[in-house]
């Protein structure tokens, strides 16, 4: 057998496969797609450049000996606040040089080969997966950059870059240092879609509510991407309990979709409810039987777009009490 580092994890398309890469090579993210994928749940087509393809970069870039002066100061931590803050004062210029160097980072042929044998789709999400994320102790929500409708060519080289940058921002590396986490690599998730408009519904379930007043499944839903329950900007709430479904409307400020050019952009939601008592009856039992398979209280993303069936765009354990 080849020890030749795996750079791009296959197989293309997930809901193909029943092959579920270890967490320590794909990130938490990507193991939860293709955990959902195996378990015969709908997800997007997805492709994955592994922890590996992290390592090799660091390695093109002579980068590789600044991140584990980082990593190493990282892991000798004391306990106190004031001791993560001078760590954090003290490695403020390798830090910055780590950020500064991966944003500029020019692909290699190796690289260049891989992205270009990628489908010459329009737009991307490019997400992170590090190695810590996502699992039963910690989650690492909201640490590192993710961005959505990237369009293809240097664009999407650059918005990897970003995502691999993101391993060494400031907050991140506090978080590691307050929770002790094991030292983390990036792996990064590359998922063609198709523009999401303000017809289309996004949002999370969550299979045991953390709301103690909300008893059974608790969903909440938007119109557009998902960005805006993420960002705790509303989003309606579904409380699906013995067959039986109950709504608390929350129409949000603004919502966001897809620009005309790509990214995002804020829009008016439409009037009415994100789903409706079938949708949200669907969604509760698909959340429900993944709960189940996965062993513990999940938490699950989704997109729904007009005429087609939700898509689960990430799974993890519900691990503290959250609000809506």
């Amino acid at each position: 057998m080849s020890n030749e580092p795996t750079l791009l994890q296959k197989p293309l398309h997930l809901a193909a496969t029943r092959f579920i890469p270890p967490v320590h090579r794909v990130g938490g993210k990507a193991y939860g797609l293709y955990w959902l994928a195996a378990h015969g749940f709908e997800t997007p087509m997805t492709w994955t450049l592994t922890v590996d393809a992290f390592d090799y970069a660091l390695q093109r870039a002579k980068l590789t000996t600044l991140a584990l002066d980082i990593w190493r100061e990282l892991s000798q931590v004391g306990e106190s606040w004031s001791d993560i803050q001078a760590m954090l004062e003290r490695l403020e210029p390798k830090r910055a040089e780590m950020v500064a160097q991966l944003r500029k980072l020019e692909m290699d042929p190796r690289l260049t080969t891989l992205l270009h044998e990628l489908p010459r789709h329009f737009y991307w999400a490019v997400r992170s997966s590090a190695n810590v994320e996502d699992n039963a102790a910690y989650t690492f929500a909201g640490q590192f950059s993710s961005h959505l409708y990237v369009p293809t060519g240097q664009m999407l080289w650059e918005a990897i870059r970003d995502v691999w940058a993101s391993l060494f921002a400031k907050e991140a590396l506090a978080y590691c240092a307050q929770r002790h986490t094991p030292l983390p690599k990036m792996a990064v998730i590359l998922q063609p879609t198709g523009p999401i408009t303000a017809e289309h519904r996004s949002g999370v379930v969550f299979s045991h509510s953390p709301i103690p007043t909300f008893r059974g499944t608790l969903i909440q839903a938007t119109f557009g991407m998902g960005y805006t329950v993420v960002e705790g900007l509303g989003g309606d709430l579904y409380v699906v309990s013995d067959g039986q479904v109950t709504v608390h409307p929350m129409r949000p400020p603004r919502i966001r979709i897809t620009g005309p050019l790509g990214f995002t952009e804020e829009a008016p939601p439409p009037e009415g409810l994100a789903l409706s008592e079938e949708e949200a009856l669907r969604l509760a039992r698909d959340v429900t039987s993944i709960a189940e398979q996965w062993g513990r209280p999940v938490d699950v993303e989704f997109t729904w777009r007009k005429g087609e069936k939700p898509l689960y765009v990430q799974v993890r354990s519900t691990t503290e009490q959250k609000t809506a």
